[in-house]
């Protein structure tokens, strides 16, 4: 057993050691294997991935062919849209993130004010896509420093005849 666990890490080390050496010559480093059973399928600016079970589980969209995508939906197990992630401005950094409910709508949106890649603005959603508050992060820590509530516009006076 433990000449089998000694061999188990020689292994790696040669092969970390063999990865280094590619990193490090300047040449491109390999692409990453995709686990058994996912299935790959892209077509011009569009990439899918399909899990073992059949479903639908991400889509990424290149629309300006630059090789990065400028949107990333993530999917359930019963193919609906679970979470989305876009770069909005085109500039290779995502922005702006989304939670989705099973109907679709919008729950929860995340922004980057700063454009770092990081989120610094929240917004929650009802099911009409009202934004009912708003948290803010202000000083860059990744939370919440302050809290905006909306109240919900009245409804408009029915009309007499």
């Amino acid at each position: 057993m433990r000449r089998e666990c000694h061999r188990a890490a020689l292994a790696t080390l040669a092969a970390l050691s063999l990865l280094t050496l590619v990193a490090c010559s300047g040449s491109e480093p390999p692409r990453r294997r995709l686990p058994d059973d996912w299935r790959l399928i892209q077509k011009q600016g569009y990439q899918a991935l399909y899990a073992p079970s059949g479903h639908l589980a991400r889509v990424l969209a290149d629309a300006d062919g630059d090789g990065v995508a400028e949107a990333i939906v993530f999917y359930r197990e019963d193919g609906r849209p679970a979470r989305s992630e876009l770069d909005t401005d085109g500039d290779h950094v995502v922005d702006r993130w989304e939670t989705l409910r099973r109907d679709g709508t919008v729950s929860q949106s995340a922004h980057s004010r700063r454009k770092n890649g990081t989120p610094d603005t929240w917004e929650y959603a009802d099911e009409t896509g009202f934004v009912f508050q708003t948290d803010f992060d202000d000083d860059g820590d990744g939370k919440p420093d302050r809290t905006e509530y909306a109240e919900r516009p009245p409804a408009p006076a029915p009309e007499t005849p």
